[in-house]
This record gives structure tokens, sequence and C-alpha cells, in this order.
């Protein structure tokens, strides 16, 4: 009772050889024979061995690796780049704006200028209803006619009397205040004896002839009026600050570049695109439909605008393709460059990926440099030196099978064979 012999403990391993059958490749050699002290059985764990080859060994194909490699030239992304250095308001060159001025509706009047900043200007103000007048800014809200004068912010005839008794005041009333009495007819301004009133219309077209009556054969024409003997026409600007004044001029004091003239006689902004299909048409709004989601206005254009974000390769949305692209023994999957296995002409060994070409070899083969599976050189008969260690080719013995059969153990090399150990403690 004590320790027992390791050579008794092999012997007994071994002599229950033929009663399995498990594989005995080659020249038989010691794998563990350690004996676990505490009476109890060794690790009997099988060491790695490669899954069972249920392919056909006659099948030498090749695998069909026809995986097209991708063109991996690589594309210069064009992404437009807002310009705002230095400007405050204006088109940024990208259909967006650099920022707004006030305009004339805030509590400061400013427009934005050609160097993209917010200038104060004055902005004219005048009010419905008003017919002449200051503005605010140097100008007038319209013009009176010559035999109006404009008191707050209306055309109003004066009468012009002076010196005179009676005749036309102007403004289609008399002077004096009553007309010349029976006898008499006013000529000049003046009362006179009808036996002495001398019509004067010389050079004179309409108005008064000096002696109550009137020159020329009929009143002047609507629209016009008599100035100073001449049927005269009368500018109308009343509200406006633009456009025609009814007399063959404008009114003042007209719009400025980039604005044009409406109906009503206001300024308004005239958009300019010039053929432009996207960004700022300069009076606020855009040119054109815009653009869509993957593209950029650059100079007017709707440019595609390249998308390669998380990828190393493939389409880039635009007809080009995201760099820095494939190596030639890659393929682009999913924007991912991913080597591609080379087989060809292969049925073992390395694909060049990290894995290996398929069919592989079966049991008694291995795979030589080409590729190609070859028989092993078997190493039986067992040959020394022989010895019971780890990794040892294990001596002749010779035990009796479970029938009782005498059997050698080296008769077994390369024949399937099994083994079981068998421990116990005297």
């Amino acid at each position: 009772m004590g320790t027992r012999p390791t050579g008794i403990a092999v012997a007994i391993a071994l002599g229950l050889v033929a009663c399995g059958d498990g594989t005995i490749g080659g020249a038989d050699t010691v794998t563990d024979t350690s004996i676990d002290d505490t009476g109890g059985a060794a690790d009997t764990s099988a060491a790695d061995t490669a899954a069972p080859d249920t392919s056909d060994p006659d099948d030498t194909s090749v695998p069909d690796d026809t995986r097209t490699v991708e063109d991996t030239t690589a594309a210069v992304d064009t992404v437009c780049v807002p310009d705002c250095d230095g400007r405050a308001c204006g088109d940024d060159g990208c259909g967006g704006t650099c920022g707004t001025c006030q305009g004339c509706n805030g509590p400061d009047d400013t427009l934005c200028m050609d160097d993209g900043q917010c200038e104060s200007v004055c902005c004219p103000i005048c009010p419905a209803g008003n017919e002449c007048g200051s503005d605010g800014c140097g100008g007038t809200c319209g013009t009176c006619p010559v035999t109006k004068t404009c008191v707050d912010d209306a055309c109003v005839c004066v009468p012009a009397c002076d010196g005179q008794e009676c005749g036309d005041d102007g403004c289609g009333g008399t002077c004096g205040d009553a007309p010349c009495g029976d006898g008499y007819a006013c000529m000049a301004g003046t009362c006179v004896e009808e036996s002495t009133c001398t019509p004067s219309c010389d050079g004179k077209a309409c108005g008064d002839d000096g002696c109550g009556g009137t020159c020329g054969d009929a009143p002047c024409d609507d629209g016009l009026v008599c100035v100073s003997g001449q049927c005269t026409c009368v500018a109308d600007c009343a509200g406006r600050v633009c456009g025609d004044d009814g007399c063959g001029g404008s009114c003042a004091p007209g719009c400025g570049d980039g604005f044009a003239c409406n109906d009503a006689g206001t300024c308004d902004c005239v958009p300019a695109c010039g053929g432009a299909e996207c960004g700022g048409d300069g009076c606020g709004g855009l040119c054109g439909d815009g653009c869509e989601a993957n593209e950029a206005c650059v100079s007017g254009a709707c440019e595609c605008v390249p998308d390669c974000a998380g990828k190393a390769c493939g389409d880039d949305g635009c007809g080009g393709t995201c760099a820095p692209g494939c190596d030639s023994e890659e393929m682009c999957v999913g924007g991912t460059c991913e080597c591609v296995p080379d087989c060809a002409g292969k049925s073992c060994g390395d694909d060049g990926c990290g894995g290996s070409c398929d069919p592989g070899c079966s049991a008694g083969q291995q795979c030589d440099d080409t590729g190609q599976c070859e028989v092993v050189a078997s190493a039986c008969p067992a040959t020394g030196p022989f010895g019971t260690g780890i990794g040892d080719v294990i001596p002749d013995v010779e035990l009796t099978d479970c029938e009782g059969n005498v059997v050698s153990l080296h008769d077994l090399c390369d024949h399937q064979a099994g083994y079981f150990f068998l421990y116990a403690g005297w």
C-alpha cells in the first residue's frame, strides 16, 4: 500500500489497448501518463483535433470566388463652404445669408451694401394721403402744381389778389368784396367803365381777357389748367416717389439701382438671379427651387456633395468613389475594404486572408507548398529510440485483449485502437 511504480501504471494502461477502437496515427507515442495520487482517474480529455472531414476526397474543384474588386480610384470631396469672412449680411455663396439688416422697418434704418455691411440709410416716409412735403430724406412726397402751395402736406390753392379789386383770384374765386358795378368791367384787376375796356388776349389761350370775358375759344382740356394765359399740365405725384407724373415727367426721387417702380408709385426690389438655380436673389429670397438634400449651392448652381462619412471606399453618391480606396487584393464591402481570398488552383492551404482553401485534405494527407493534398508517408513499423516520456515512441509490449488473444502493441501501428486507463491503489 503506497506509491505504485510508474512502469506498472503504464503497463496496465497499455494492456487494454486492443479492447477499444481508437486511432493510433503512425508510431505509438506516449501522450500523458500522469496519475492522480488521490486515487481518482487522471485527466482523460482529448487533445485538440480537427473536425472530421466529410468532404469528397476526390473532389478537386476550386471554390467559386468571382467577386469583383471594386475600382478604388480616390475622389476629392467638394462641399460648398459658406464665405462670410468680414461680412455681416448678404449672400454667403451657398444659398444662405451671412445675416440680415433691419431695412426700413426697424428702430434703425439699415440696408445691406455690396461689401456685405449693414449701413445706416434714410428711408423716405410719406404717409398715405400726403400730397407734398418732405419725405424726411431730403426729397418730397409730391409736387404741387404751380397754382397751388404745399400746406401741411397738402396742395392748396392760395388766392393771388395783391393790388386787385376784381378779377380771377387763381383759385376759382374772384378778388374784391363784390364784382364791378353795372357799366363797369374788370380790367387788369381794376374796375373800369365798359366803354373804355379793351379786351387783352395777346399771346393768351385762356384766362381773363381783362374785360370780364375769357381768352380762347374754349376752356382748357381735362387735366390742364390755365397758367399765365396758357393751358398747362399739372404734375400729379401725390403719394408717389417714382413713375409717371401725368405730364410726361417722373415723380421724385425715383428708384435706385436694383429697384423698380410699381403701379402704385413705390419702389420694389428686383430679384437678380441671372440664370442662377439657387442662392440669394438679392431681395431676401432665393433663386430657383433650391437644391436637393445632397446638394450645395456653388456660384448659383446646385452641385452634388460627396458622402463618404465612415467609408474608406465605394460610391460617394456623386458618381465618384470614397478615398483612400482598397488595395489590389481587396474588395469594397459596405464602404470597408475586405481581403479577397485567393484559392485559384488550390484545394488546401492559406487563402491569403487568414483562412484556408476548400475542400482541404483528408486523413492521412497533408497540404504541400503549391496548395495540393499529398499522402503522408507511414511511420510504421515503429522504430526507436523508444521511451516512456511524453512524446516518446512507446516500446513494444505484448498484452492480452478482451478475448484472450495476445496482441503486440507495435502490430497496431496505423490501426484503429482505443486507450483505457485504469488505476487502482494497493
